[in-house]
Parts: C-alpha cells; sequence; structure tokens
C-alpha cells in the first residue's frame, strides 16, 4: 500500500486542481490557501512512497534516465537563476518556484520511475476516469449555476475564474479547456475499443464525451483543441495500423460520425457565436495576411536568449520580459541549451514511444485511453507549456512512457512451455499472436 500511495499523489498533482478550486469557491473558502496546503500534502505523499519503492525488485527502465538527468541539469539552472541572480516572475516567490520544480516535478518523475509496476496499470485508468469526470461536472456547474452564462451565450467568450489580484487566474481558459480534451479523447478511447459495452454504458460514455467538449469550448483555448483533434487521429491510425490490438468496435464509427456532423452543423449556424471557431479563424486569416501573435514576439526573444548561450543556455525566463516560451523545447534551449536539451529531447523521444505503444494497444483497451490523455499534455506542452510550471504533463508522461515500455517487453518475449510434459518429450509447433510466440503441445 506504501509504495502505490504514489497513484494517489500522481492523480491529484494530474488532475485535482480544477475539482479544489471549484469546491473551495463553492464553499466561500480561501482558495489558494486550501491548493498550497493540497500540493504540500501530495509532495508528502511522493516522499513517502519513495520510501517504499528502493525496495522494488523489479527489473526498472532506462527509459525516464534521460529526463531525471535533464532535470538536474535545469534544476542547477534555475537554483543559480533564483538564488544568485535573484530572478523570478512577478508574483512568484523562491518558495513557489522549487515548491513546484522539487516537490510536485522533480520528486514525482523520480518516484514514478522508482515505483511503477504493470499491476498499476488499471488503477492509474480507473482513477483518471473518475477525477476527469468529477473535473469536468465541477468546470460546468460552477459555469451554469453561477447565473451569468445561459446556453445561449456559454460559448461566445473564454471562461475563466479571476485570482483576487487583477491579472491572474484560478482557473485559465487552458486548464480549463485541456481538462475537457482530457476526458472527452479518454471516453473516446473507451467507446473506440471496448468489445463489450451495455446501452446504458455507451450513453454514460457519450455524455462524458459531450461534456467534455463543452468545457473545450467553454475555454475556447486552441491548444487543448488542437490536443484532441491529433489524439484522436492518433486513435484512428493506430487502429486501421495495428488492427490485431486496438481494433474499432463498429459502433464508434457510428457514433464518431454522428458528432462530427453535429459539430460541423453547429459551426455553420450563424447565429451561435462559438469563440473557439471564431479564433481559429481570426488565427487563419492573420497567418494568411503576415500578421502575428504575442506568442511569436516571446518565441523570438527565447530563440535571442538560446542564440546568446547555445551551448549551455541563458536563464530560465526569457531576459527581456518576463515570460515563459509557452514551448518546453524551446524553453529548454534557452534555459539548458544544446547541453540539457540534447538529454530533454531523447526523454521525450523514448517516454513518447511507450506512450506510443499504449495508444498501440500493447496493454488493452486501459492502456489506450491512457495514451491518449498522455498525447493531449504533449501537444499542449508545445503551444502553453511551461518546463517548472505542468508538473502534470511530466509525471503522467513518465508513467505512461515507462508502463509503455514494460507491456511492449512482455508482449515481444517469448512465452515457452516447458521442455518436459506429463506425456514425455513430444514434439511442439508454434503459432505467433500478438508478437508473441506461444508453444503449444500436439
Amino acid at each position: 500500500m506504501g509504495r502505490r500511495l504514489y497513484i494517489v499523489a500522481l492523480l491529484l498533482v494530474c488532475f485535482s486542481y480544477p475539482i479544489t478550486t471549484v469546491t473551495m469557491l463553492a464553499l466561500g473558502a480561501d482558495v489558494s490557501a486550501f491548493n498550497v496546503a493540497m500540493k504540500i500534502a501530495i509532495a508528502g505523499m511522493f516522499l513517502f512512497s519513495l520510501l517504499f519503492a528502493f525496495s522494488i525488485k523489479s527489473r526498472r527502465n532506462f527509459v525516464a534516465v534521460p529526463l531525471i538527468l535533464f532535470f538536474l541539469v535545469y534544476s542547477a539552472r534555475v537554483l543559480y537563476d533564483v538564488l544568485v541572480l535573484g530572478i523570478l516572475l512577478p508574483l512568484q516567490s523562491q518558495t513557489y518556484v522549487f515548491g513546484y520544480l522539487f516537490g510536485l516535478t522533480v520528486l514525482p518523475i523520480i518516484v514514478c520511475y522508482l515505483a511503477i509496476e504493470k499491476t498499476d496499470l488499471r488503477l492509474i485508468h480507473k482513477g483518471t476516469f473518475l477525477l476527469l469526470g468529477i473535473a469536468n461536472v465541477a468546470l460546468l456547474l460552477h459555469v451554469f449555476l453561477g447565473g451569468d452564462v445561459t446556453l445561449n451565450t456559454a460559448f461566445s467568450g473564454r471562461m475563466q475564474v479571476d485570482g483576487e489580484l487583477e491579472g491572474t487566474a484560478l482557473l485559465n481558459p487552458i486548464t480549463i479547456g485541456l481538462t475537457g480534451a482530457m476526458l472527452a479523447v479518454f471516453a473516446a478511447g473507451r467507446v473506440a475499443v471496448l468489445k463489450k459495452m451495455s446501452a446504458g454504458s455507451q450513453i454514460a460514455h457519450l455524455s462524458l464525451i459531450g461534456l467534455g467538449m463543452a468545457n473545450m469550448l467553454l475555454g475556447a483555448s486552441r491548444g487543448p483543441a488542437l490536443a484532441f483533434v491529433l489524439a484522436f487521429l492518433a486513435l484512428i491510425y493506430a487502429a486501421s495500423r495495428w488492427r490485431d490490438r486496438v481494433k474499432l468496435q463498429l459502433r464508434s464509427w457510428l457514433y464518431f460520425i454522428a458528432i462530427l456532423v453535429v459539430v460541423i452543423a453547429v459551426v455553420q449556424v450563424q447565429d451561435v457565436d462559438i469563440q473557439l471557431v471564431d479564433r481559429f479563424r481570426m488565427m487563419i486569416d492573420e497567418r494568411m495576411t503576415g500578421g502575428t501573435e504575442e506568442r511569436d514576439f516571446i518565441y523570438a526573444l527565447a530563440w535571442s536568449d538560446f542564440l546568446a548561450n547555445p551551448w549551455f543556455g541563458s536563464s530560465y525566463i526569457v531576459t527581456r520580459g518576463s515570460y515563459m516560451p509557452h514551448n518546453v523545447f524551446l524553453e529548454s534551449l534557452m534555459a539548458t541549451g544544446l547541453f540539457g536539451s540534447a538529454l530533454m529531447f531523447a526523454a521525450v523521444v523514448y517516454l513518447s514511444w511507450g506512450t506510443w505503444q499504449l495508444v498501440r494497444g500493447v496493454a488493452g483497451p486501459e492502456g489506450v485511453s491512457i495514451g491518449l490523455v498522455t498525447i493531449c499534455l504533449l501537444v499542449l506542452s508545445l503551444s502553453s507549456g511551461s518546463i517548472p510550471g505542468n508538473p502534470e504533463f511530466w509525471t503522467y508522461l513518465t508513467c505512461a512512457g515507462i508502463l509503455g515500455y514494460k507491456f511492449k517487453r512482455t508482449a515481444d518475449r517469448p512465452v515457452r512451455a516447458p521442455a518436459k510434459t506429463a506425456v514425455g518429450n513430444a514434439p511442439f509447433r508454434e503459432r505467433h499472436i500478438d508478437d508473441r510466440i506461444v508453444h503449444r503441445h500436439t
């Protein structure tokens, strides 16, 4: 039980924030104080699990080692910048920066690397599904019970829960949209590949897909929408490429086509103002005419910082302004140069390959949905992510990547029967199933 406490901590660090924030707001409690206490408790859970993780005798995979090495390099950069140079983003303290980096990112990655076992996949699957469902219901209730939003105006703006200080947000549109995208793609993965589903279960899953898409529209953020689309396309490709492992059930085709028709019909209705669609249209129009966004300006500054010191990086934030680059790869180049970024690139490639094995079905239907959620987090890290500010991405990617490698290794391992049987040394014949050699006595 002590080792598996990391699963509770993992799920909480990845999916609890919308739930606790909305709950505290409903109770009129101090949201910030509660969330700080929650993060301290999560870090404590990981630390407690670490005590048991060292006793595990099973073989550990190399896949997470480059990520751990990268964070050693990145941590040295942050420690130097904060403690020696005094560099901090506005409204942040040293405790905030170090707490997120070490307590909610580095420590969880190490614990997941040491503690995770194949048998944990089912618990991670169930916990992810449960917390994503609760988080999306909480967000939707908060929006419509607030009294300021109606069905006609719900999707015409960007839903956000403002903080006490001007310019801050307890829940920003990206978090709301991502929470919806992850639930929608998780439920879609189950509908697509589960062989047996009762009529009631199918209705419930379709409702959850609709709930997730509703929150994605409420957030009106392009990154989560793109993440949802790419994760869904990954599912379709895996099912068409490896049908022996991931087979799309007939019902899923009917449902997905029906959902697509509904989405197109809603977009085409002129009386309905959907902010997410408008933002995509504006982005395309601006790009076609040579326009730029504020993010392009930040990218240029971050790239300039990388060029100023290409081997070891310049700073963990953009030096000419208080910005994060909104892209973890560009941020890595800016902060750690080619030296650290080589480790990060290797880590993301390794862990993404392990995640892809889950989408391919090496761990069964439950692994597919976990892989799809990880793809959402990965895609968003390229448009809105931050290395020290997105512990959910690093911890979930680490778990998904390691699980993918563990199940893939088992699937590729020949399963051999004993040389002798009760009837003597009779010859064997072989047949290939799911990339494994299964020997049967004749």
